[in-house]
């Protein structure tokens, strides 16, 4: 197309694969003008999304603030009613602007629907809330499960609209406040560490989950497992036991770290070891040299972790490999035909 300008990010990098030898100059320049027609039109200019977004951003967070002052300046004794008509407004003119938002395949206009639906999400937990805690007086943890329950089941009809990123979190966070509420409303003497033995085992499913795939995206699913794991290990930690099973957490997290190469395993693993390794051995070896010495040799560890993976994850790791050339065939001799696996010669019947 005339006066068509080239997306410098696919330019460069197929500058650069066309460098390395992947493919050619003129694959590459047919590449980038596929890749230029099939882009939408109205968005050419890659700049319009991002401000867009930038606005809309801009847009809902003085929205929400000037509403909060408005509400807080004009109406300090508001009533309950006013509230939940306040939240129950809020979230259904976000799902309205999230659906208005013409997202096709524009990465910053999908990444602000998600924004929207998520303040959504949050602003039906606070009517929830609100109902659970002021209307029907129940107690702070059954509304906690009430409220944390209602946003899972509306996070997990957006989910499965968009499968984006945002959606995918608020449906897990929603789900451990809610497991967590429940074991809490269930029995209380399990003070903190049901709850958090609740969030682990919800945690350690929802990554096995998303390793296999059905909870989409996968790397957000393996995060937000990570997450929960530690969260709900550091729960757990007014127990022995909850010191046994946290210490396996952050040792799990960067052993799958090293072992599937991946960083951000191993960064979780590397917070855990920084919360939880000193209060282990405070409560349990305290007031000698065995706290200094644990925290170095977790540094010792953790630092022949990065180089170990510095030397098998290369920058050029991640890109695509050239296919291999083919070898050329043997010379064919008259009456002679070479098989493809043995290449020994056999006699063709002649016609």
């Amino acid at each position: 197309m005339p006066n068509e300008k080239p997306d410098p990010t696919l330019h460069d990098r197929l500058g650069r694969w066309v460098a390395a030898g992947l493919i050619d100059a003129d694959q590459a320049a047919r590449i980038e003008a596929a890749e230029r027609a099939d882009r939408p039109r109205g968005t050419r200019d890659g700049r319009t999304p991002l401000v867009v977004e930038a606005l809309g951003y801009l847009g809902g967070a003085l929205a929400v603030i000037a509403g909060f002052l408005a509400v807080n300046e004009f109406w300090p004794d508001i009533p309950t009613v006013a509230e939940l008509a306040f939240a129950a407004a809020g979230a259904a003119a976000l799902l309205l602007a999230g659906a208005a938002v013409p997202t096709g395949r524009d990465p910053a206009l999908e990444r602000l629907r998600g924004v929207l639906w998520l303040l959504s999400t949050a602003c039906l937990a606070a009517f929830t809330g609100l109902l659970g805690a002021k209307v029907w007086h129940m107690e702070p943890t059954s509304t906690g499960t009430l409220a944390s329950s209602a946003a899972a089941v509306y996070g997990l009809i957006l989910w499965r609209r968009t499968r984006s990123p945002l959606q995918h979190l608020a449906v897990f966070a929603a789900l451990a406040v809610a497991v967590g509420c429940g074991i809490a409303r269930a029995d209380a003497d399990l003070v903190l560490w049901g709850p958090g033995l609740g969030v682990w085992g919800l945690s350690a499913l929802w990554g096995l989950a998303a390793h296999k795939g059905l909870v989409p995206p996968r790397t957000v699913g393996l995060i937000a497992a990570a997450a929960g794991l530690l969260v709900g290990a550091q729960l757990t930690m007014e127990t022995a036991a909850g010191h046994v099973l946290a210490l396996m957490t952050v040792a799990g997290l960067v052993t799958a770290g090293v072992m599937a190469r991946r960083v951000w395993l191993v960064a979780f693993g590397a917070y855990g070891i920084v919360q939880i390794l000193p209060q282990t051995v405070a409560r349990y070896l305290p007031q000698s040299a065995a706290a200094p010495i644990a925290v170095f040799s977790a540094g010792v560890v953790l630092l022949g972790a990065a180089l170990w993976l510095a030397r098998h994850r290369g920058p050029g790791q991640d890109l695509p490999r050239p296919p291999k050339a083919p070898s050329e065939p043997p010379e064919a001799t008259p009456g002679v035909h070479r098989t493809r696996r043995t290449g020994h010669p056999t006699e063709e019947k002649r016609r």
